[in-house]
């Protein structure tokens, strides 16, 4: 009867164990104690994968990354030419890359006791065209035709598509105490400092007194282009302007 009695208890455990399972056991799963895993192959796959990915969205910010892409008037603009701006001083735009040696020489400069102020950095075509038609109306006030007056005026402001302001790498610079643009900048003393000093910051004169057949614009002592300091430091030994560099450069 003992015997009897302890195997129907049995059996009644057993099946209240069975129905907890039947009632919870989907519910509460048992725990995997290994985590799932990606074969070898394909994990390097996906690694290689996404930093590919990520490489080429840091790096393909700007396909035109030389610093020495040349903008005049026989090479305009790439219609591809994608800008990074950055603020300067006087709400004046430049090309981040230039940024910092642009703040380090004004700095330098004013530090040696002369008075530099940059006035014209990034200009739009839009811009550009404004400035290109006042100078134009300047010359046929004189009674020039509308085309010697263009080509008067392309002397001096480079028509719209054309200037290197458009890249964001050039910046004007004159003497607070002189804001005039003519050959009597070069007098001041913070020109006189910039033409000695720029390179050394990654700057060059572009427009020089004795290039204009080559350049096609008057002598400008006001106009620094950054180039990046090696490529600075080669131009400036090798007493050419940059169209002449990369004729010679370029074979």
């Amino acid at each position: 009867m003992k015997k009897a009695i302890i195997i129907l208890l049995a059996i009644i455990i057993a099946g209240a164990g069975a129905m907890i399972f039947i009632r919870y056991g989907k519910i509460l799963p048992t725990k995997s104690t290994t985590s799932p895993t990606v074969s070898k192959a394909v994990e390097t796959t996906l690694t290689t994968a996404t930093a590919t990915t990520t490489a080429a969205q840091t790096t393909k910010t700007n396909p035109n990354e030389d610093l020495l892409i040349l903008v005049n008037f026989e090479n305009p603009l790439p219609k591809d030419y994608k800008l990074n701006l950055t603020d300067t001083e006087f709400h004046q735009k430049i090309d981040v890359r230039a940024s910092k040696a642009l703040e380090q020489m004004l700095g330098d400069c004013r530090a040696a006791g002369y008075k530099p102020l940059p006035c014209s950095g990034y200009r739009s075509k839009e811009k550009q065209q404004k400035l290109f038609d006042v100078k134009k109306t300047e010359y046929l006030r004189k009674g020039m035709s509308k085309e010697k007056a263009e080509q008067a005026a392309s002397e001096w402001v480079a028509r719209p598509g054309t200037s290197e302001h458009h890249t964001g790498l050039a910046m004007d610079i004159v003497d607070l105490n002189y804001q005039l643009l003519d050959k009597r900048q070069e007098q001041t003393g913070t020109q006189k400092w910039l033409m000695k000093h720029c390179t050394e910051y990654g700057f060059i004169l572009r427009y020089p007194t004795d290039k204009k057949a080559v350049t096609h614009i008057n002598y400008e002592p006001w106009h620094y282009r950054y180039v990046g300091k090696e490529n600075a430091k080669k131009i400036a030994e090798s007493g050419l302007c940059l169209e002449e560099y990369l004729e010679k450069v370029n074979g």
